[in-house]
């Protein structure tokens, strides 16, 4: 059974390797001479970046949904309100 400790690292974990393969992309763009692949790149970093907010915010309803029920009926809540969430986008 994992707690509440775990899935909080896993998720700050992941939180920091995105953080770590952006910068690595930035800097790979930065050094790009051809302007198409650069436009490209630059879209995917942003599009990655957009999936980091969703990670952090994960983690926060994570934190706050972990209660007293323990971290698997905290984890089916919480998949269901980010399905719900994925039907309105």
């Amino acid at each position: 059974m994992f707690s509440r400790e775990d899935f909080t690292r896993y998720f700050a974990q992941i939180e920091k390797l995105e953080r770590d393969v952006g910068a690595m992309m930035r800097r790979l763009v930065a050094e790009l001479a051809d302007p198409e692949i650069k436009e490209v790149l630059s879209r995917m970093i942003e599009d990655e970046d957009r999936h980091g907010d969703r990670v952090g915010e994960l983690v926060r309803l994570l934190n706050a949904e972990l209660g007293p029920s323990g971290p698997p009926a905290a984890a089916s809540r919480l998949a269901g309100k980010q399905d719900r969430r994925q039907g309105d986008g």
